[in-house]
């Protein structure tokens, strides 16, 4: 798997998420919403969008959703393989209004490896959530 995330010390990531509140992500919540911790999510998420990527014959299940608190949206992608053990991961990044009309299933790997701040996590990394800046990793 090799380096494939980022742990930033807790005022390191504060200072980093700080910065992405002031983005065009659509946030109105004075403070950092929780759905920006690796290992949370969007709070009470209102889907947008559900659907299945078959490019490739991936059938990753995409979801585009808001967060009830801070009204960010979030692009989630979420992939595992029956046959193998451990195999299952998710990633997710949140997407700037403007891009949000553009989302479609078959492009969300190249959306979401365009997008930062990035999180991982699932039984194929051992993890509930980190920060990555590595690519959608797709291989069983």
């Amino acid at each position: 798997m090799g380096n494939v995330g980022t742990i930033y010390s807790k005022g390191r990531r504060l200072k980093r998420l700080q910065k992405y509140k002031t983005e065009s992500y659509g946030i109105k919540h004075p403070n950092v919403c929780e759905c920006f911790e690796p290992a949370k999510g969007p709070v009470s998420p209102e889907v947008l969008y559900s659907g299945v990527d078959t490019t490739n014959s991936n059938y990753g299940e995409v979801t585009l959703s808001r967060c009830q608190r801070c009204a960010t949206v979030w692009l989630r992608f979420f992939i595992e393989y029956e046959s193998f053990s451990r195999s299952g991961r998710w990633y997710r990044a949140p997407i700037p209004a403007e891009r949000v009309s553009g989302v479609a299933a078959e492009h969300a790997i190249s959306l979401l490896n365009s997008l930062s701040p990035r999180f991982a996590g699932g039984s194929y990394y051992d993890s509930t959530g980190f920060e990555t800046r590595g690519r959608v990793a797709l291989q069983p």
